[in-house]
């Protein structure tokens, strides 16, 4: 065996009496080279096998403690959270979820959650479930939920369908939100807005009732100055108009004089009540109607100041109920009485527009304008704004002013037919 790698030889050796001696065997160099790099290899090896162990069992650490961390996030996270399958049996819920269900964790999960929704959100919630299936994203619906002492909890669901790393199964992952005091609020909220619409409509009707009562004393007092003051002096005029033939032309100015001032004053006076009957309760509002009376008041307005108002009517516009029409020019009136007040304007637009289901009003000045919420209620000019707001709304129409200091003001009022 001449390519062997070993060989047995025996050497001499101290025998003891009664022993045999082994043979030592020796070991050619090229196989003693290549055996400890084989050991080397093998050390190395074995070091690499421990560094991976400790790898892994450093992430094993690791995945531990995210695992206890990811359980008392799971636990004591403030909203709940809870896993069902198709069936809704709870597979697991946390602590939060127990506590706002009012059971323990252990008697959940031997549960259906559907047996936790009310009856009359039952449809609700397999709906909610239904969608769940085909989302790829969160899906929120909201259910009343039973919970201890027999009350009621309004819960808001957010619901993910995820595959069940244990079984591959589908399952419901879910969000649990206590929104109770929430729709308490809203309750609250809607209870106060309906509190509000009534409060709203009373003062509508005292509003149109106060209006109507101020119509009526204007309409008597118009009366009283047409068929008795206005009679009256009548009645003087023509008693002047008498005395005049009566004095003798010797009496010269000293007479004539103080009987053309007693005259010219009973015509000054006439005009006067005659202006203001028409602006009491203008009778063209009455036989031709909201067009004409206003035609007739800006000529009056136009008699005594220097503006220049125009007026553009719809041909379309339908005649309105009298208290509406009566409301409107009352509106125009009042807007006008703050142009001249505090405007500063030269010139003024008033629009009458037929809409579909009522007719709006707008007054449009070039005046200085104004800062809507500097503009105190207590003086005139608040009040004159809020008493057009109140005839709007006495009318269950609404008023929109606008306006900005240096660029005019415009009064918009709707009212229904």
């Amino acid at each position: 065996m001449g390519n062997s790698k070993t060989r047995t030889t025996t050497k001499p050796t101290r025998n003891h009496p009664g022993k045999k001696t082994p043979p030592i065997l020796t070991v050619s160099k090229q196989y003693a080279t290549e055996a400890k790099r084989h050991v080397h290899d093998l050390e190395q090896y074995i070091e690499q096998l421990s560094a991976q162990a400790e790898n892994m069992a450093q992430a094993q650490r690791q995945i531990e403690e995210s695992r206890d961390r990811y359980a008392a996030l799971y636990d004591f996270a403030p909203v709940g959270y809870v896993t069902f399958d198709l069936r809704g049996q709870i597979r697991e819920i946390n602590a939060a979820g127990a506590h706002m269900l009012g059971l323990p964790e252990s008697r959940l999960k031997a549960i259906l959650f559907g047996n936790l929704v009310v009856k009359s959100d039952l449809r609700l919630f397999a709906a909610h479930l239904q969608r769940c299936r085909a989302a790829l994203t969160p899906i929120k619906s909201e259910v009343h939920l039973k919970v201890h002492s027999q009350s009621q909890i309004l819960a808001q669901l957010i619901t993910i369908p995820v595959s069940d790393p244990s079984d591959g199964s589908l399952v419901f992952w879910t969000v649990l939100n206590d929104v109770t005091d929430r729709e308490k609020v809203e309750q609250e909220r809607d209870r106060l807005f309906a509190e509000l619409r009534d409060n709203r409509d009373r003062l509508a009707q005292l509003s149109h009732a106060l209006f109507q009562i101020q119509e009526d004393q204007r309409r008597q007092l118009a009366s009283e100055l047409h068929d008795e003051v206005s009679q009256n002096l009548t009645a003087l005029g023509l008693a002047l108009k008498l005395l005049e033939t009566h004095i003798p032309p010797q009496a010269g100015d000293r007479w004539q004089i103080p009987l053309k001032d007693a005259q010219n004053l009973v015509v000054e006076t006439t005009q006067r009540i005659r202006r203001v009957t028409t602006n009491l309760r203008p009778t063209a509002l009455d036989f031709y109607g909201l067009p004409v009376a206003l035609e007739g008041f800006i000529k009056s307005y136009q008699e005594r100041t220097d503006l220049d108002i125009e007026l553009k009517t719809d041909p379309r516009l339908p005649r309105l109920a009298p208290n509406a029409e009566i409301a409107l020019f009352r509106i125009a009136q009042e807007a006008m009485t703050n142009v001249i007040k505090h405007a500063r304007a030269t010139e003024v637009t008033i629009i009458l527009d037929a809409m579909p289901h009522g007719v709006r009003l707008t007054i449009a000045d070039n005046g200085i304008g104004f800062n809507l919420i500097a503009v105190p209620y207590k003086d005139s000019h608040g009040l004159g704004l809020a008493t057009i707001a109140e005839r709007a709304l006495a009318l269950n129409g609404k008023c929109d002013i606008q306006s900005e200091p240096g660029k005019g003001t415009r009064v918009i009022v709707e009212v229904p037919r």
